[in-house]
């Protein structure tokens, strides 16, 4: 039997030290945490829909004309900022417009997606409650639209293509009629006239 010298046998080195392997499945844990594979769903509204609702510029006036009184009233988009939602694993494209009218209300239109419905509502401002309260609502899905559409429609000799009417109404705005020029009619007022900025 041949004798072996405790010199002659190499220790096996520990490729492996035991903080070696903790900074090592640290270093894994924090990548896969950056790298995360689980992606946030994000819906976009439908571009038909934000022909209607989104899609004007600051600065953009309409001026109306009321069908009995005949006086005017000019209303104009003041402010239009993204504010879609967000939750841990879902977003959704979203917008707020401001518009300031010179005779009739201020208002608000507000507009996102939710469960693949693209919705549109209108809050008279300053907000109010109790009876005078009221949001005017707009839904469009898979081109269709919740709300009444029309083809053509006239307004005391103003003719109009590709007009929706909300069922909903409120004290300081009803009969609101929206098509690609924005708010065509409301209570009694018929649009005349838009400038772009």
């Amino acid at each position: 039997m041949k004798k072996v010298s405790i010199k002659a046998v190499k220790k096996m080195p520990n490729f492996i030290s035991t903080s070696t392997q903790f900074l090592f499945l640290t270093l894994i844990f924090v990548t896969n945490g950056c790298n995360d594979n689980k992606t946030t769903k994000r819906y976009t509204m439908n571009s038909q829909f934000k022909e209607y609702f989104v899609n004007f510029e600051v600065g953009t006036k309409w001026i109306y004309e009321d069908t009995i009184s005949h006086s005017m009233d000019t209303i104009e988009l003041v402010s239009k900022n993204g504010e879609g939602w967000n939750s841990k694993d879902e977003s959704a494209e979203g917008y707020r417009l401001v518009f300031e009218a010179k005779k009739n209300r201020n208002f608000v239109i507000n507009s996102s997606i939710a469960n693949n419905i693209n919705y549109a509502q209108l809050h008279p401002e300053p907000l109010s409650t109790g009876a005078n309260a009221g949001t005017i609502v707009w839904g469009y899905k898979e081109d269709k639209w919740y709300d009444e559409f029309f083809d053509t429609i006239t307004f005391q000799r103003n003719h109009f293509s590709k007009v929706v009417l909300s069922y909903a109404n409120c004290p300081y705005y009803y009969n609101c009629f929206f098509g690609k020029e924005g708010l065509v009619f409301f209570n009694e007022y018929v649009l005349i006239k838009t400038i772009k900025p």
